[in-house]
């Protein structure tokens, strides 16, 4: 999902403060005219009494002054502290939140479980009001934004776990969304998520779920099985992922972890480290191969003119051989030996293909 970040961006199309013209700042530092913005927000900064218009106004005096002034995040910091006292509980979260303050962002946190996300609208980087589906609460959005300034994963870890207590028996897409972020959090102990199996603990707790970000679990599982390089289980899991809701984004993460396993490779030399062809004698070749059960070869004379010419206009080949190889189905790379057949002396091109063409 796209994440809410309270602490990069205000919409661009903000429409708290029906009198405050933002969409005029936002042009203006688009434009470049960086201290006119600056100068338009702290005449709002200095006349409001709304809560929100006050942050609004520090954010973009902040933003405005961090492309001219020296001292511009110093300030920012003393602005944003100047005006604590005068916001209301929502917007001094959201406060404490751009100074990266978690605890004290978090402190009414009562209320914020009941104030509805919307009202957190206006402090959501634009294209991400939709997310607001998954943080229904403003608790939920201030929580997601201040989580990774916690140094202690174990601090990171528990806050996870009461968005996830909080919305125990809610929809499946809050849960799982919420779910994912533990193992995202899980995914940097590596020993600890071991093989997969408390991924396959939590596919097992969707399992029937009509959701579609179900699938981002099972893409999840599969990329664990590809890093411990049990492909086939890897492929059998995005297969799932794909036949349960082929156009979710988990699906279609599948669908990419699955192609590259699937993926065929083809490349061969000549065994040994001498690297020599004597004419008159067969010469063993190597080939390695992925996802192949036959490989087709050709050769060809070459006089040593323009190869694109040679690519262009092949001549016809002096011997055309088929090698079958083992597929042992696991979809790792394999390797086999072959006789490359006795030659007289010159130049020659060997090709390889998977087709025959």
């Amino acid at each position: 999902m796209k994440r809410l970040i309270i602490a990069l961006a205000l919409l661009a199309t903000m429409t708290v403060g029906a009198q405050t013209n933002w969409k005029n700042i936002d042009k203006l530092i688009a434009d470049g005219s960086y201290k006119s913005a600056f100068a338009q927000a702290e005449r709002v900064f200095k006349s409001t009494t709304n809560s929100t218009d006050l942050l609004a106004a520090a954010y973009y005096m902040s933003e405005a002054a961090a492309m001219y002034q020296e001292d511009a995040r110093d300030s920012a910091a003393w602005r944003y502290r100047t005006i604590l006292p005068r916001l209301e509980a929502v917007e001094r979260a959201v406060c404490y939140a751009f100074l990266g303050e978690a605890d004290s962002a978090l402190m009414d946190e009562e209320l914020l479980k009941q104030t509805p996300a919307i009202r957190l609208a206006p402090f959501c980087e634009k294209g991400d009001l939709k997310g607001l589906n998954l943080t229904p609460t403003a608790f939920d959005v201030v929580a997601r934004a201040v989580i990774g300034h916690y140094d202690d994963r174990n601090k990171r870890e528990a806050l996870l776990k009461m968005l996830v207590a909080l919305h125990e028996g809610d929809d499946d897409a809050i849960r799982i969304d919420l779910d994912m972020e533990l193992l995202n959090l899980w995914g940097e102990d590596e020993p600890r998520m071991g093989d997969g199996h408390i991924i396959q603990r939590y596919i097992n707790k969707y399992r029937g779920s009509k959701c579609p970000m179900v699938t981002d679990l099972y893409c999840r599982m599969a990329s664990c099985q590809e890093s411990q390089d049990r492909l086939s289980e890897a492929v059998r899991y995005c297969d799932t992922a794909i036949a349960l809701f082929p156009k979710s984004e988990g699906a279609a993460a599948c669908a990419d972890i699955r192609n590259r396993i699937l993926a065929r490779h083809l490349a061969f030399g000549l065994n040994g480290d001498d690297f020599v062809v004597y004419p008159g004698r067969p010469s063993l070749c190597k080939v390695d191969y992925k996802n192949l059960g036959r490989i087709h070869f050709s050769l060809y004379p070459y006089d040593g003119s323009s190869f694109r010419g040679f690519i262009n206009n092949p001549p016809k080949p002096l011997k055309r051989w088929t090698v079958e190889v083992v597929d042992d189905g696991t979809h790792h790379q394999q390797s086999a030996l072959f006789d490359l057949p006795p030659l007289a002396v010159g130049n020659y091109i060997l090709v390889a293909t998977t087709d025959g063409k």
